[in-house]
């Protein structure tokens, strides 16, 4: 079930009847505050974003969201930001907070909603494989991921980043394939995203490597 925050009505319309054309069970929020009470009384499988709310704005409400999702062991859901605004520090606050997709106004429905099934379809993919490579055990399906024993708090995108880099076992995953599998295309934002993954993964960061003029490997020999 996807929930759409959205405060704009023919914007909000749009959205939410493409999806449903798509085959998409949609809830519709109109402002923050209705979008985190939808958030503690149902299970989504994803949340479409709006960065300018009434009451409670977007990025209070993803950092409410993500500090929830911290508190539990369930599926954390996606988070795909949609905004007006082009600053490049809107996209770079969005991802800070966990956000998974940013995607600009104005935009094509028809974009979105493939948007939409491509980070589901991932999501279903991811949660089908575990791997146990040295010190690092991705546990898919109970979406868990630790280094020597210790559980790691990362996002549904790091999680991702670190399964791309998994299935390669070791050999050297190019930035614009983590970005087209992963970001949507967005390679600006993968070097960021991997950043942020070393510093979580703390002392074991170095099981990322990076491979010059390539991308990134996993030494799995770490």
């Amino acid at each position: 079930m996807v929930l759409v925050v959205e405060d704009d009505p023919p914007t909000a319309a749009s959205m939410v009847r493409a999806l449903k054309r798509a085959g998409h069970r949609v809830e519709l929020a109109v402002d923050g505050q209705l979008a985190l009470e939808a958030l503690q009384r149902e299970a989504f499988d994803l949340v479409i974003l709006d960065l300018r709310l009434p009451r409670t704005d977007g990025l209070e409400v993803l950092e409410v969201l993500r500090g929830a999702d911290r508190q539990r062991t369930s599926r954390e859901v996606g988070v795909l930001v949609v905004s007006a605004s082009t600053e490049l520090e809107s996209r770079l606050r969005s991802f800070a907070l966990g956000a998974d997709d940013f995607v600009p106004k104005p935009f094509w429905t028809e974009e979105l909603v493939a948007r939409v099934e491509r980070r589901l379809a991932r999501d279903r993919e991811l949660a089908e494989e575990t791997w146990v490579l040295g010190s690092l055990e991705l546990d898919a399906e109970a979406l868990r991921v630790r280094v020597d024993g210790a559980t790691l708090d990362l996002t549904v995108t790091e999680r991702a980043l670190l399964g791309e880099l998994a299935r390669a076992r070791g050999a050297a995953v190019p930035r614009e394939t983590l970005a087209a599998r992963v970001l949507d295309g967005q390679s600006r934002t993968v070097d960021s995203h991997v950043a942020r993954l070393r510093r979580k993964l703390g002392a074991a960061g170095p099981l990322v490597r990076t491979v010059w003029g390539i991308g990134y490997r996993l030494a799995v020999d770490a």
